[in-house]
């Protein structure tokens, strides 16, 4: 039987190498609207919820920070089968061999790390 042997990552790593590198704030706004135009999206919405919410239930009390307040980003195209597996590729961005992509050089959604 043939064994596949899969690249280990060190996720924590790949997370810190992300955040020290990659300069917060504004440009994960600016990485999700990437995003929304290589989807072919027509429409970007930004919502700031300011509510919280009750942290009884948790699965670890430490989560409770986040119960809000949070910004949702939503546009109008759906995920194809090729953004899912690309989405849980922490080291690898699918779009560098795409000439045609807004974000062939950025992070992406790994961007969002630093929220």
């Amino acid at each position: 039987m043939p064994t596949h042997s899969r690249e280990e990552v060190e996720v924590t790593s790949i997370l810190k190498n992300i955040l020290d590198n990659y300069p917060a704030g504004s440009a994960t706004l600016r990485e999700i609207l990437q995003n929304t135009d290589d989807a072919g999206a027509q429409t970007q919405t930004f919502i700031l919820d300011t509510g919280s919410f009750d942290s009884n239930a948790l699965v670890d009390p430490v989560l409770g920070v986040c119960q809000g307040p949070a910004i949702i980003a939503t546009n109008d195209a759906y995920f194809q089968p090729k953004d899912w597996v690309a989405i849980r590729k922490i080291h690898n961005s699918s779009k560098t061999q795409d000439e045609t992509s807004t974000g062939k050089y950025g992070l992406g959604f790994r961007s969002c790390y630093h929220v």
